[in-house]
């Protein structure tokens, strides 16, 4: 029997209009069919999306194309559902409107046969505009090479789960499965994912592509969900650290990415229409043990006086970190990684 290599996991909903390159990407690979699988996970998808796929697959009868349906249940939880059924060695998230390198599969198959024994690799990325041009390139590292979860996550702030590969026993053994009801589950995988690996490949090589479209979750006004989640993951990530024995150089790291989010969720309620700035705000107060513990955690001297400042008055706040969020959008739309 052949062995599965990879498992492409696409959770599909509504996009019709992108549905196709995502799937001719991962088909028209220069690899063997035989050792990889493309799980579908209709997510009750309302519009023409699967019909897509069925069509598209019927072109490629060797290859290993399934089709799972599932009450509409969001990202994570589509996510969850292809895990449960993969059988690859490593899993790969993908969204159904990005699209992957024709090389992508050869170039991680060489990397998994050449570097035993790591639980996750990482490599770069495109950003891709509706007029196909393509902002940035992102590489990890300036080499690949074997990295630390410490020194990963030390400078890299961007945790998206489409830009690694996941070893399947290491993400089973760990249970590591997507949180469900939130946005920006990603940095939720990966801020407890990337601290319980052994061992890392960083790859300088990008081969994924993310297509920045309307109303897509990480672009779209997502903005009440958005705020919400970040204080989930906030009280999440925090207990998680506490329950996992971490050393003491990863709890600093976490913390500062905390410390991010907890100055993203204070810029954000700008957005908000006053009731729901209130109600958010109530919320907010009930987390000061959390961020108490991002203070303890944290050496930034910029950091602290920051959090200093939102444990007494949050809103005095606001209004420069707003600005400064806007200003980082200014630039990531000007061709700036």
């Amino acid at each position: 029997m052949n062995k599965i290599l990879f498992s492409l996991i696409l959770p599909v909903y509504n996009v019709e209009n992108y549905i196709q390159r995502c799937m001719l990407s991962c088909l028209n690979q220069s690899f063997d069919y035989a050792h990889y699988e493309i799980i579908v996970v209709d997510d009750s998808s309302p519009d023409k999306s699967i019909d897509l796929v069925r069509e598209i697959s019927s072109d490629y009868p060797d290859a290993q194309v399934s089709i799972i349906k599932r009450p509409n249940g969001g990202l994570s939880a589509a996510r969850n559902t292809g895990m449960q059924i993969a059988k690859g060695e490593w899993l790969w998230f993908i969204d159904s409107d990005d699209f992957i390198s024709p090389f992508a599969l050869n170039t991680l198959a060489h990397a998994v046969a050449t570097t035993p024994n790591v639980n996750i690799i990482n490599f770069g990325y495109k950003r891709v505009q509706l007029d196909e041009t393509i902002d940035f390139n992102v590489i990890p590292t300036v080499e690949s090479r074997i990295i630390s979860p410490e020194e990963f996550l030390g400078n890299n702030y961007f945790l998206s789960a489409c830009s690694r590969l996941y070893n399947r026993e290491f993400v089973i053994g760990n249970r590591l499965y997507f949180r469900e009801g939130i946005l920006w589950e990603d940095s939720h995988y990966n801020l407890r994912a990337i601290p319980m690996a052994k061992n890392m490949l960083t790859l300088d090589t990008p081969l994924y592509y993310y297509v920045n479209r309307p109303g897509s979750i990480s672009t779209g006004r997502h903005i009440l969900a958005t705020q919400r989640s970040r204080l989930i993951i906030l009280e999440d990530i925090i207990k998680w650290v506490k329950d996992s024995g971490l050393d003491n150089e990863l709890k600093k790291i976490i913390a500062l990415h905390l410390a991010k989010t907890i100055l993203c969720f204070i810029g954000g309620q700008q957005e908000l229409i006053k009731k729901d700035r209130q109600e958010l705000y109530k919320q907010f107060f009930l987390t000061k043990g959390c961020i108490k513990w991002v203070k303890k955690e944290i050496d930034s001297p910029l950091y602290l006086y920051l959090l200093t400042i939102s444990l007494v008055s949050p809103k005095l706040l606001q209004w420069p970190l707003y600005s400064r969020l806007r200003i980082a959008m200014a630039r990531s739309d000007k061709h700036k990684a």
